[in-house]
């Protein structure tokens, strides 16, 4: 019989309309709509929307909160801006 360990990732911050790892976020750059979900993995899988913590919009939204708007640097030096349209928190 195989063994399947997994892990549960329990959020310790006080705020829950703060985003957090799991949640989906519904960005706006540039009058361009989509969403992306913050994981906490090295690896994302974009394909899917997903975008890592330590990624430069990972780190941007992380503790930010629907309306915000945020900036990050991109990975050619250049400033990017976008707003938090809708944050949806996964069970």
């Amino acid at each position: 019989m195989t063994q399947k360990n997994t892990v549960e990732i329990v959020s310790k911050h006080k705020n829950p309309s703060l985003i957090d790892i799991g949640d989906i976020i519904t960005l706006e750059m540039n009058d361009d709509v989509f969403d992306v979900i913050l994981t906490g993995k090295f690896l994302a899988n974009s394909k899917i929307g997903e975008i890592t913590l330590n990624s430069p919009i990972g780190k941007a939204v992380f503790m930010k909160k629907e309306g915000d708007e945020i900036s990050f640097v991109t990975h050619n030096n250049q400033k990017s801006f976008m707003k938090i349209l809708k944050v949806q928190k996964q069970k």
